[in-house]
């Protein structure tokens, strides 16, 4: 398999995902499940310039009818995280208010380190941490199958997916 690690904007990441040109296999992905709070630990972190973990996406490449080759792109690792971005750069829910939500947060660390974008929505944010969101860019694993080396994809998803879940405290 041959990989190599792209910087993507975030915008750009998010709208492929939305256009379905950055594609769910089913048999990588489940849907999404997180909740809103964990989407809100996201953004939050995003906006704060934290380190996201890596996506993994497969490119796969098929003849077309001209001779040439389509290229398709489909998620193996990081499906509840663009979804998360895209609900929110929708306007889908808005960041915690630290005053509001004191008893119903999942993540009391939001909560001590207020932000100027804490209770906004994307489009409620100031045209700087729009700008900065927009641009943000993400570290995307592009890997490609050689074709006498089928199921290597398959195989690096299912050691991402085999590691031991963090326990209550580590989260």
């Amino acid at each position: 398999m041959k990989s190599e690690v792209k910087l993507y904007k975030l915008e750009d990441l998010a709208n492929r995902y939305l256009q379905k040109d950055l594609r769910v296999n089913p048999e990588y992905q489940r849907g999404t499940n997180w909740s809103e709070p964990q989407k809100q630990s996201l953004i939050d972190s995003l906006l704060r310039g934290y380190e996201i973990p890596l996506f993994y996406v497969h490119l796969k490449e098929t003849p077309n009818f001209a001779g040439g080759l389509n290229v398709t792109a489909s998620l193996v690792d990081g499906q509840q995280r663009i979804a998360a971005v895209a609900d929110y750069m929708k306007n889908k829910f808005a960041l915690p208010d630290v005053e509001a939500e004191v008893q119903k947060t999942v993540n009391p660390t939001l909560l001590v380190a207020q932000a100027p974008w804490h209770g906004k929505k994307f489009e409620e944010l100031s045209p700087e941490h729009q700008t900065q969101l927009r641009n943000r860019e993400l570290r995307v694993v592009e890997m490609r199958e050689e074709h006498d080396r089928q199921n290597e994809v398959r195989d690096l998803f299912i050691r991402l997916q085999a590691g031991t879940p963090l326990t209550a405290q580590e989260k």
